[in-house]
């Protein structure tokens, strides 16, 4: 995995969005500038990335990876990969606010 940059400013105009922002903060409000995204992919060396509604491999030290980089973060996912994992556990991933994309024009429920 690696770090992406996320091409932001670190010391914003003061006249700019951003640099308000920050007047805001000094006056006593606190929020976070610095956000972190994760990517994780499974996907084999021939590109598949699933087979059947299921992943064609099962390395236990890949699935704790996940566990450990995911729990208490958002997901965003698909909805077929959603709904795999419904059908797997009968539940979202405990620990974890799942987003789901999808072009589908449903109501996907279950705490998505």
């Amino acid at each position: 995995m690696s770090d992406i940059d996320s091409g932001s400013d670190p010391d914003p105009d003061p006249d700019s969005d951003a640099g308000a922002a920050n007047r805001d903060a000094s006056a006593g409000l606190e929020y976070e500038t610095d956000r972190e995204l994760v990517g994780i992919v499974a996907v084999a060396e021939n590109g598949v990335i699933g087979k059947d509604g299921d992943m064609p491999w099962h390395v236990p030290a890949d699935l704790q990876h996940f566990k450990e980089t995911t729990m208490d973060h958002p997901l965003i996912m698909g909805r077929v990969t959603y709904e795999g994992i419904l059908e797997t556990l009968g539940e979202p991933l405990p620990g974890r606010t799942t987003v789901v994309l999808t072009l589908s024009l449903i109501h996907i429920s279950n705490g998505a």
